[in-house]
């Protein structure tokens, strides 16, 4: 052979070597395909779809996630043990997963409902169910009617045949995937498969924008498209969410692993109006949050609390629930109709709360809160104190401004100044741990790990230590062998609880991550 001929085989071999390396290494790579978007109305409300052959990434990680837990073993070992939980719930079918499920099941099983337009009708529902052999699953199918000794009627719309029971239940197979719910639900499937999906649907593709896309779970749901309620479902409409100027985006969350944790990451869009202010609020991090007590083993911090507070009962969320009533308030509101909501938490700018102790004897916390106006908080506490009838003093070994009796059996809660902050704390322990000059969140690596964990330009709002919270949990519950033995060894692993949020154009993005060890 000439030696032209043969150094051309082999360049060629090795191209065609190299190509279909990196195809199989892009299709390692590659985040799940959505496919049942395509089969979901545009106007659906919610909509869940579970990834069952997620990436090679996320296998990987879910196989070091799973380290953690020696009792769970490899993901062969975690599949058997799921495989025993769904052949329980076929045995009335007379099915078996590996049998009579397993070799048709494709990649994703999703679920969709749409708004209803009457309580006298069921909503548009169903499951999707992918499948690599329609065949083989309606062979299935049939084996499980005649398990349970149902009969079906045969029906077809739009060139798609599908059986009913009756009842309102409808079975059938469009194109890859197997769909299950209300009639009118599998019909919906259809005319989206034909017309407009969910897919195309501009509110659903800004809402999944920004979200991590290597994923093993996704969750939409459309609050706003719960205003068909208004059209008669609900005689009158529903308040707030019915019409007016308050239009609410869509939210999605998604779900994926790391090999140290999962991940539950969310996008919101930004309402107008009040809403929109307490979003945007909510997005932001606490300055008080590093100064809570060093040994708190759960911690929240809120931005601004006094403007959360005010949108909150003054036109915000109770405007939408309670329209037509004075500043949106219900007119059971707690401390009658008088109630000035400026003069009691006017005052109120970044907060924070913390929870300590390990037993239930020992569980004490508080709030800390940064004024905004120091003589406005002196009023504002003042206020406070006559609404609650507290007593002055507070606690003798304290420079406390008052205190609150929360019963013989119980420790006060203790208010007081703490420089250009108040603090509300139960019980005396609590009250001296949030003092000035105690060791703070701040100077420890609690903050940073916690943020850390976070990553990608998140910001801390809180977190909870859950060996400490799980301590609590146990001193609360008697010795159980089988707590012992069964549960508590998928809890020790368990190490962190982190969640935070950022801003990106007019949406909120917000994570939180589960950490093990």
């Amino acid at each position: 052979m000439n030696l032209k001929v043969v150094i051309s085989v082999v360049m060629a071999a090795i191209v065609i070597a190299a190509g279909a390396l990196a195809f199989a290494v892009a299709g390692f790579l590659s985040p799940a395909q959505d496919d049942a978007l395509d089969y979901v109305p545009a106007d659906a409300a919610a909509y869940v779809n579970f990834f069952l052959d997620p990436s090679g990434p996320q296998k990987l990680a879910l196989d070091d996630l799973l380290g953690h837990f020696p009792q769970a073993g490899d993901r062969a070992q975690a599949r058997d043990l799921i495989v025993g939980l769904i052949d329980r719930g076929l045995e009335p079918a007379g099915l078996r997963f590996d049998d009579d499920i397993d070799p048709w099941l494709g990649s994703q099983i999703a679920f969709f409902f749409s708004s209803p337009t009457s309580f006298t009708a069921p909503p548009p529902a169903a499951t999707l169910i992918a499948t690599e052999d329609p065949g083989a699953t309606l062979d299935a199918v049939d084996d499980a009617q005649a398990g349970l000794g149902q009969t079906f009627a045969e029906q077809s719309y739009e060139g798609a045949d599908y059986e009913t029971d009756g009842s309102g239940l409808a079975v059938g197979v469009v194109d890859d995937f197997l769909v299950t719910g209300t009639e009118e639900g599998f019909k919906a499937v259809v005319d989206a498969r034909r017309g407009s999906s969910l897919g195309e649907s501009d509110r659903y593709r800004e809402a999944v924008a920004g979200l991590t896309e290597d994923r093993l779970a996704l969750g939409y749901f459309d609050v706003q498209g719960f205003a068909a309620l208004s059209a008669g479902a609900v005689p009158g409409g529903l308040p707030g969410f019915g019409g007016g100027d308050a239009r609410i985006e869509p939210s999605v969350s998604v779900v994926y692993a790391r090999p140290n944790g999962l991940v539950v990451e969310s996008s919101s869009g930004i309402p107008e109006g009040a809403l929109g202010d307490i979003t945007r609020t909510s997005a932001a991090p606490s300055e008080v949050l590093p100064e809570l007590p060093a040994d708190s083993w759960a911690a929240i911090g809120i931005a601004d609390l006094g403007k959360t507070v005010q949108s909150l009962l003054g036109g915000g969320l109770t405007g939408l629930l309670f329209p037509g009533f004075p500043s949106g308030m219900p007119p059971s509101q707690p401390f009658g109709n008088e109630f000035d909501i400026d003069r009691a938490v006017g005052w109120m700018g970044d907060a924070g709360i913390f929870v300590r102790g390990d037993n239930p004897a020992g569980l004490d916390g508080g709030l800390v809160v940064r004024a905004t106006d120091p003589a406005a908080a002196d009023r504002g506490l003042d206020y406070i104190r006559k609404l609650v009838d507290g007593s002055t003093g507070g606690s003798a070994a304290l420079p406390g401004d008052f205190s609150i009796d929360t019963g013989p059996t119980s420790e006060p809660i203790y208010v007081y100044r703490r420089g250009d902050s108040v603090v509300a704390a139960y019980g005396d322990d609590a009250a001296r741990a949030a003092r000035p000059g105690s060791p703070s969140l701040g100077a420890s690596r609690v903050i940073d790990e916690a943020t850390a964990l976070l990553g990608d330009g998140f910001q801390l709002n809180g977190f909870v230590a859950l060996p400490d919270a799980l301590a609590l949990v146990e001193a609360l519950i008697p010795d159980d062998p089988m707590y012992r033995s069964e549960i508590k060894p998928w809890l020790d692993p368990l190490s962190t609880l982190a969640f935070g949020s950022k801003l990106e154009g007019d949406r909120v993005l917000t994570r939180a991550v589960l950490e093990v060890e």
